[in-house]
């Protein structure tokens, strides 16, 4: 089975906007079609996004504690990777490190971001980087 780490972006995304790539990948992972890795950095900055007012506006009119449960639910059912493994200087944006060393670290297959910055790398030992609807056609 492939494994994949989604950029914060995507996970953010895949919440606030139901029809949208990122929450098919979610559905697609949520129907086993891939493992889904997260680390503990990951969770803390997925969080903290979800609590920013122009994030929160999305989904609060739902239900208030929305993010909280998409978070719980990403750590309960998400193959975790421990976040043992620190990495520094491979991203032009210190804060994209996290990502590719959770991939390392779990031996994902890609790394899925709409983040130029990292979608430039391409590449990392051997993880690929790719757009949502790249990796979604991949599926």
């Amino acid at each position: 089975m492939l494994k994949a780490v989604l950029d914060t972006n995507v996970l953010v995304s895949g919440l606030i906007s139901p029809s949208g790539i990122p929450a098919q990948l979610i559905s697609a992972w949520r129907g086993k079609k891939f493992e889904l890795v997260i680390s503990p950095a990951i969770l803390q900055e997925l969080a903290e996004v979800l609590q920013r007012d122009k994030i929160k506006q999305y989904y609060e009119h739902i239900d208030r504690d929305l993010a909280q449960k998409y978070v719980a639910g990403l750590k309960r059912f998400a193959t975790l990777a421990p976040g043992k493994v620190q990495i520094q200087g491979v991203c032009p944006d210190p804060n994209d490190d996290k990502f590719v060393a959770a991939a390392l670290e779990s031996r994902a297959d890609y790394i899925v971001s709409g983040d130029n910055r990292l979608l430039n790398l391409k590449e990392y030992e051997g993880v690929k980087i790719l757009k949502p609807a790249e990796f979604f056609a991949r599926l």
